[in-house]
């Protein structure tokens, strides 16, 4: 809860946690968005898999709706347009690509963007190199 003086408004954001096996503290299952007091709250709301894995983020409107599916080593996230983005990860969980819609609306539809980690003093540096998807040059 936020509180203030003269003209400042007293805002309130809320939130909520649900039991989880992944994770003896629980994990979020609806944040409030900012709302005055003794105003009603609009939540945006979270739900997972039994890894903890995030499934869905629906927001307030309910209607917009962000999606994760997960198969071995890759995540895709749907946007509410049904758009997707892939992240890929190598055994060490280091991200090595992230495939996304070209913001262009090129004919191939997709760029993307790779992860090199060469040694550097013994530590992986992440060195990103765009490139377009199948069928752009």
């Amino acid at each position: 809860m936020e509180k203030g003086h003269d003209s400042v408004t007293i805002s309130t954001v809320d939130t909520q946690y649900a039991p989880c096996a992944c994770s003896p503290l629980g994990k979020i299952s609806a944040v409030s968005q900012p709302y005055a007091q003794g105003g009603t709250p609009a939540w945006t709301t979270y739900t997972y898999d039994g890894s903890g894995r995030t499934l869905t983020v629906t927001a307030p409107d309910t209607s917009s709706v962000t999606r994760y599916t997960y198969k071995g080593n890759q995540t895709t996230v749907t946007d509410p347009a049904g758009k997707t983005k892939t992240f890929t990860t190598d055994a060490m969980g280091n991200l090595t690509t992230v495939t996304e819609p070209d913001p262009n609306n090129q004919p191939s539809g997709t760029l993307t963007t790779t992860y090199v980690y060469p040694l550097c003093h013994g530590a992986r540096v992440p060195k990103p190199e765009r490139s377009p998807g199948p069928g752009r040059t």
